[in-house]
């Protein structure tokens, strides 16, 4: 017996098994699928095969990505999940990766609290930022100190008029980091 995978004419993601030229299965893929193979000796070799397809090309995707952009775990989770692969597959996917040393958690945020910082946001900000992308504020109070704060503040009184407090708020400074430079600083 000799088993195919048909794509469906009514749904896109909708894959029919065939044995025989008779439908048996009807199998729902999510991930991007082009080229399937010819036959299969039985179901079980088609489910495999489609196992080890979408790990092949979750890594395929994965890597892809990696090499455009740095990413976090939860973003390059989401990513992939995006393109319609499994959870299961993606979390298997994403752990080797961090065991490969490809995603840092840790690096990725210090250097977006960085990027952000010299972008001319405090630390409220920053920490909806992070917990908007899925990701642990817990570094960015040990980064942006009262004095990263005030200096930033300093740089930014070059641009907004002394009378916006309101402006370095929205931003994302604290309070007291913008009362204190106010008080101090002397146009």
């Amino acid at each position: 017996m000799h088993f195919k995978l048909k794509k469906s004419l009514f749904e896109a993601k909708l894959f029919e098994v065939l044995q025989d030229d008779v439908v048996v299965e009807e199998v729902l893929i999510n991930f991007p699928i082009k080229n399937i193979s010819s036959s299969f000796d039985s179901l079980e070799a088609i489910k495999k095969w489609l196992k080890e397809t979408e790990e092949k090309l979750a890594r395929q995707k994965a890597y892809a990505c990696l090499a455009m952009r740095t990413y976090s775990s939860s973003g390059l989770l989401r990513k992939l999940e995006e393109k319609g692969f499994s959870a299961n597959i993606c979390l298997k996917l994403i752990d080797e990766l961090k065991n490969l040393g490809l995603l840092k958690d840790e690096e990725f945020i210090h250097r977006l609290i960085e990027k952000e910082l010299r972008s001319g946001h405090g630390p409220r900000y920053i920490e909806a930022k992070l917990r908007s992308q899925d990701l642990s504020v817990h570094q960015v109070r040990q980064i942006v100190t009262n004095e990263k704060q005030e200096e930033t503040i300093k740089r930014l009184l070059k641009k907004i008029p002394r009378n916006q407090a309101a402006a370095l708020q929205r931003r994302g400074f604290d309070f007291s980091a913008i009362n204190k430079v106010l008080s101090s600083h002397n146009p």
